[in-house]
């Protein structure tokens, strides 16, 4: 049975009809007494065309309501990782946005409101406890502690979570895409992060900058730009879920995935395992 966001994904992606169609069968399944997580998060994406779909709808009170607080809730919380940013840079701490703020202003399309329910800022590895540093001089309370700064909490340790005094919480990340590789790159060599479609793919379907919003929605908005499948494959080598994630993916939501590409995803890491079984004999 699909999923209810799904319908809401298809009404904000579909045109005219085919998009009123959608509406109406998620109209038909949605129970606003319990309303699903996924469709209460994508719900205000499509609050620019609701006027004439709610006409005469009973319940056009309570969805327009959850519209303006998803709306509400991304701008205050934008702002706090604007503010954030600001207070990095102050101290000459280069910060990027990360993530569903990202995501939403480069794949999203124009007007549409994407819900935001986490704050990430991706830092380069050399940064990391400077730009915590800077945060907790500025009121922000950290969460668990920051990496030592040694190779191995560079390369595995999870982010650093940190609050703000009215509690919003922020992740600074310091890896582009963590554990992509066997051979791991000079630390001094790090970027903050590849802004590229392949790359926030995958981020996406691994759940790398998790929030609220259901990650089909995201690899929807992000493959309706052209995607390298090839270099999605490579980029996929060592991720497990985003892997079987791209299997449960409704490409018809966006593009076709080519023939053959799951074969090959799937069966790197099996050649890679064999190739060091045999360079292990000689």
């Amino acid at each position: 049975m699909k999923a209810p966001h799904l319908f809401l994904l298809d009404a904000l992606m579909l045109e005219d009809e085919p998009a009123l169609e959608a509406w109406r069968a998620w109209r038909a399944i949605a129970n606003m007494d319990r309303l699903d997580a996924a469709s209460f998060r994508l719900l205000p994406a499509l609050a620019a065309r609701l006027e004439p779909w709610l006409a005469g709808d009973p319940q056009r009170a309570i969805l327009t309501g959850i519209c303006r607080r998803g709306w509400s809730q991304a701008q205050m919380r934008r702002k706090v990782l604007a503010e954030a940013v600001s207070v990095l840079a102050g101290a000459d701490v280069p910060a990027q946005a990360a993530g569903p703020v990202d995501w939403a202003d480069r794949y999203w399309p124009a007007g549409v409101m994407r819900s935001i329910e986490s704050l990430n800022l991706d830092v380069v590895p050399a940064d990391v406890n400077r730009a915590v540093e800077t945060l907790m001089q500025a009121g922000w309370t950290v969460e668990g502690r920051s990496p030592a700064g040694s190779w191995f909490e560079l390369r595995f340790a999870p982010p650093v979570r940190l609050r703000n005094r009215a509690g919003v919480g922020v992740r600074v990340h310091w890896r582009g895409l963590p554990n992509s590789d066997v051979v791991l790159p000079e630390l001094a060599g790090w970027k903050a992060r590849e802004t590229s479609a392949e790359h926030d793919l995958v981020r996406v379907l691994g759940c790398e900058y998790a929030d609220g919003l259901h990650w089909s929605c995201d690899a929807a908005m992000i493959g309706r730009v052209s995607i390298d499948w090839d270099e999605v494959a490579r980029l996929l080598r060592w991720h497990y879920l985003a892997k079987t994630r791209l299997h449960e993916w409704n490409p018809a939501l966006v593009r076709s995935i080519p023939l053959g590409i799951g074969e090959r995803v799937l069966t790197w890491p099996l050649r890679m395992y064999r190739r060091i079984r045999v360079a292990g004999r000689h």
